[in-house]
């Protein structure tokens, strides 16, 4: 995105900024009725520059990611981007599948809207519910500093598991962070939480 708006109140950051990337990842799970079990060897991902003539931006958005108006201006329009992440999920996750759940750290509030605004059959592609990892966090843990050291063993080990597959660290990459945010999801089921908690 061009802006977050988080420090402007009253401004909806997905009405004022505009989506320059996009970024989507799918794993394979184990069968059920087994309880869920992610598959790291079968991440997918899908990534696409958004281009635009003119946006409004924030200097400091565009500091962390690392995109110039240059590269704003040449990447494809977002009509574009749309097709071309649906054609995506039809090929990796089913033709036409329409009960996904975007997986995220503030993944509902802050990036969904943005999807809604600017790749709206991408967005008609998932469910209403969302998994936000900041929330699961934040109602497990018992203060600030509980909810940080989760947070970053959670990342810090999607990092890893990523490395292990050879994927580079590219944090504010949509694509990247979709990767991570999945794989994090799948170590707090599966490890983090478990130890922690139970």
């Amino acid at each position: 995105m061009t802006g977050s708006a988080s420090r402007e109140r009253g401004i909806v950051a997905s009405k004022k900024y505009a989506l320059i990337q996009i970024g989507l990842a799918t794993m394979d799970v184990g069968e059920r009725p087994e309880p869920v079990v992610f598959k790291p060897e079968t991440l997918r991902t899908f990534t696409s520059d958004i281009g635009y003539d003119e946006w409004n931006s924030q200097p400091q958005a565009m500091e962390v990611n690392k995109f110039t108006p240059e590269r704003i201006r040449a990447g494809p329009r977002a009509d574009k981007v749309d097709e071309a992440a649906c054609a995506w999920l039809d090929a990796n996750v089913g033709p036409g599948k329409r009960n996904l759940h975007a997986v995220g750290w503030n993944v509902g509030a802050f990036d969904l809207p943005f999807v809604t605004e600017y790749l709206p059959k991408t967005f008609n592609r998932f469910s209403y519910r969302s998994v936000d990892l900041n929330s699961i966090l934040f109602s497990m843990a018992d203060t600030d500093n509980d909810y940080k050291r989760l947070k970053h063993k959670a990342k810090s080990g999607a990092e890893a598991e990523l490395r292990n597959q050879g994927i580079i660290p590219e944090w504010h990459s949509a694509v990247y962070d979709a990767a991570a945010a999945l794989v994090a999801f799948k170590l707090l089921r599966e490890e983090i939480l478990p130890e922690e908690f139970v």
